[in-house]
């Protein structure tokens, strides 16, 4: 391949982003445009018998959670996961939780009238949420109705390690909004822990352009706004720029449009 036809792949792999982002549409659903059909984190016992059809009609905007194409939902009857599904990035999102079969002598189902509980698995990062149900049909209990219809607020991270032993990010960083923008954009979000943060603004190649407020924060939700300037208070050009959190550890990246 020569150097002419990497550069016009580069360049429609930008021009699809730039797009992609004026739509409002996550970084990770342009790099994952498809998902298997079966969830990848969480795991349960299918084809028990009885189920339970579960509607979720979306995220409430005002969680704040921006849940991306290839995230998954997971249904719980205590800690005991019963169904989950992976999100296609369109809503409703219909899971099957599935009834304990007594006759196994283990219990690998709910129990009609127990609480259900959700969680969130974020694929990009790798980290685990709770969220809670606000039901339009159903009480928020097992088998009450023909089936459940809701929509999901209340996120907050699960502290316990996941999986793979790692523990999950103390930090979420959201869309900025507006996005695109001019000249400027505020950019949210949650710390779920005490923790320095520094928010910086790059270039596309990395190239540092200013850094946000760099403090200490207590755990909360947060939002910091930039005015589309450098740190020597010069004004940007119209682009595709990075805003990039940092605490202790913790990274997030996410893309952002400037048009003047």
């Amino acid at each position: 391949m020569n150097k002419q036809t990497i550069n016009n792949a580069i360049g429609k792999v930008c021009k699809y982003l730039f797009v992609c982002l004026i739509l409002g549409i996550c970084v990770s659903d342009v790099l994952s445009q498809s998902c298997d059909g079966d969830p990848d984190y969480f795991v349960f016992t299918d084809k028990t018998g009885d189920s339970y059809a579960i509607v979720i009609d979306s995220i409430s905007s005002i969680c704040g959670y921006n849940i991306c194409q290839c995230d998954e939902i997971g249904v719980y009857d205590g800690d005991i996961c019963v169904g989950a599904s992976v999100f296609d990035g369109n809503w409703p999102l219909a899971i099957t939780a599935w009834k304990d079969d007594t006759q196994t002598g283990v219990i690998d189902g709910y129990s009609a009238g127990n609480n259900i509980r959700f969680k969130i698995w974020q694929s990009s990062t790798n980290t685990l949420f709770e969220t809670n149900g606000t039901y339009e049909r159903g009480d928020g209990t097992f088998g009450n109705e023909a089936y459940a219809k809701l929509w999901l607020c209340d996120i907050t991270l699960n502290v316990n390690e996941n999986e793979y032993g790692q523990l999950p990010s103390i930090i979420s960083l959201f869309q900025n909004y507006p996005n695109p923008f001019n000249p400027c954009t505020t950019i949210p979000f949650t710390l779920y822990k005490r923790a320095y943060i520094e928010i910086e603004i790059l270039t596309l190649l990395g190239q540092k352009i200013t850094a946000v407020v760099p403090r200490q924060y207590d755990a909360g939700s947060y939002e910091v706004t930039w005015n589309g300037r450098t740190n020597t208070n010069e004004n940007v050009s119209s682009g595709i720029y990075l805003y990039r959190i940092r605490a202790d550890q913790h990274v997030q990246t996410k893309m952002m449009v400037l048009i003047k």
